[in-house]
């Protein structure tokens, strides 16, 4: 789920290019919503705080999302961040059970 939700976020033109009612663009606003789900779990049990999806600048890319409607930044920042992509995102992130 998390490289899934990494994958939309990247594809920014899913919600600059069409309409705010076109399918694309309400899968990209539900992998936003998800994002924030899961940053609201980032320092509990399901997610590692230090996965690079929930960074301080992609955290700072969502924030500037939701007051904008813009979500190019969002794709750049996940590009810098993730630098080869979002392959093994999900083992990196997802903290092992005890």
């Amino acid at each position: 789920m998390i490289e899934r939700i990494a994958k939309i976020l990247i594809d920014h033109e899913a919600w600059d290019s069409y309409n705010p009612d076109a399918p694309s663009a309400r899968k990209y606003a539900a992998a936003v919503v998800l994002w924030l789900l899961l940053a609201r779990l980032r320092l509990g049990d399901l997610v590692r705080s230090d996965c690079p999806l929930f960074s301080d600048s992609v955290a700072a890319a969502i924030t500037w999302f939701i007051a904008t409607r813009v979500a190019k930044p969002i794709s750049d920042t996940l590009g810098r961040v993730l630098s080869q992509g979002v392959s093994g995102l999900g083992p990196l992130c997802v903290r092992k059970s005890q």
